[in-house]
């Protein structure tokens, strides 16, 4: 738990860079 505390910021940088990856793959990509 003391590991996940220490690197929550890292965690969610992770998380933000992963959604702005996700959202441009979808606007690049569109399902059809």
């Amino acid at each position: 738990m003391a590991v996940v505390l220490a690197t929550t910021c890292t965690n969610v940088n992770t998380i933000i860079y992963t959604m702005a990856n996700t959202t441009k793959a979808i606007l690049l990509r569109p399902y059809y």
